[in-house]
């Protein structure tokens, strides 16, 4: 869980949007826009916090703008780390501080590119689950169950990590929703929530 520390004024926000190149004050207007540490977000908590990922064993500290509450459904995972949400409107929503001092460096650049790739469409690759037995049985349930498997898997599937970490998040999420609209999923079900 991120602890907060002080909450945002109005003199920090304008220090801030000196340093930051992305900084927009929230409107219902950005639909399907992508929105980097927006003011006034209603689904974000502000004040200044940070939050750690790893990645290749090293660890790096973020600044973020506040804390994405846990009752949000969409939400953008880089590794393990929350780094943004979908928002009703479509927005893509990060609540880290990308400024001119860390936007071309790691890992702000590696999450910057994840935040614009956008969301992977599940639906495709739950589909593929219900006629492709070895794609369930060599990847989804192996991932599903946190064993092995060979990362080529995902190459000859023609699926991603990303995919993958989406497909998780997206059943734990909806599971009463999986369950009812896609009955052959429910071994994968089972395998997530038990994990």
């Amino acid at each position: 869980m991120i602890k907060l520390n002080t909450q945002l004024n109005m003199e920090m926000v304008k220090a801030m949007d000196e340093n930051c190149i992305f900084f927009a004050e929230y409107s219902e207007d950005f639909a399907n826009a992508c929105l980097m540490t927006p003011i006034g977000h209603p689904n974000i908590e502000y004040g200044w916090c940070t939050s750690k990922v790893v990645i290749d064993d090293r660890e790096f500290e973020l600044e973020l703008v506040g804390e994405v509450p846990d009752n949000i459904i969409n939400k953008i995972y880089f590794f393990d780390t929350v780094v943004g949400f979908r928002d009703d409107n479509g927005n893509i929503v990060s609540h880290i501080v990308f400024h001119p001092l860390t936007i071309w460096r790691e890992p702000y650049r590696q999450i910057l590119n994840h935040l614009k790739q956008g969301k992977p469409d599940i639906t495709i690759l739950i589909e593929r689950i219900r006629t492709d037995d070895n794609l369930l049985n060599e990847l989804i349930l192996p991932y599903a169950f946190e064993s092995p498997y060979d990362k080529i898997l995902e190459e000859r599937f023609n699926t991603s990590e990303d995919e993958l970490k989406e497909l998780k998040n997206y059943i734990i999420e909806n599971k009463e929703i999986v369950l009812k609209e896609y009955p052959h999923l429910r071994v994968v079900v089972n395998a997530f929530l038990s994990g």
